[in-house]
Parts: C-alpha cells; structure tokens; sequence
C-alpha cells in the first residue's frame, strides 16, 4: 500500500465502503447467522497462531466493523472476537500502514 499513488489508495478506500454497503446488505438477508460464520472462520484462522493468514484476519475483522457499526446486532458471536483481539500481532506492518497511511510499524503498549 505505500507503493500506491494517491488515487489508487483513494479507489481502494471506496472499494472497502462499497464492500462494507454489501455486506449491510447482506446481513439483512442472512441476519445474525451470518456473524456467527464469520466469527467460526476468525476463530479457526486464529487457533493457528502465529502463523494464520492476517490479510484473512483483517478482511474478517473489516467485515465485523462494516455489520456492527451500522446495525443492532446482538448476542454472544462477538465475545470470540474480543478474546482474540488481544492475541493478534499488533505489529503487522499492513495493519501500521492502514491505520498510519505510511510504512511504519504500529505497536501497542500493553
């Protein structure tokens, strides 16, 4: 991502809110079920610490913050998430970069 020029970063920013719209969508149809499956496949990725797939995990991740952040959804699917949020690795590189525009590394002090 730091190797993209300007307007490329801002086509893939509208791509996610695209994809984030899709998955409202989505989610209306399929309701809660939908972030139970969702939270079965982060838990599975997770369960292979450290050596999971973080453009997984981030995609998962992106897709819980598109559903919840825009509707009332409820019950326990988010407690798996909680609990792993701790445990993935802060310093990721593509995770610095999406949150720092740059290609420094995002750590966390805990």
């Amino acid at each position: 991502m730091s190797k993209w020029s300007a307007e490329e970063k801002e086509q893939y920013r509208v791509y996610r809110i695209d994809v984030s719209d899709t998955l409202m969508y989505i989610f209306n149809l399929l309701g809660p079920g939908m972030l139970q499956f969702l939270v079965d496949i982060l838990v599975r990725q997770c369960n292979q610490m450290p050596n999971y797939d973080w453009g997984i995990v981030e995609s998962l991740l992106f897709c819980f913050y598109s559903i919840v952040e825009s509707c009332d959804a409820e019950g326990d699917f988010m407690i798996p998430v909680v609990n792993i949020l701790p445990k993935l690795d802060m310093t990721n590189q593509y995770l610095g970069e999406f949150f720092n525009g740059s290609e420094k590394k995002l750590t966390v002090d805990v």
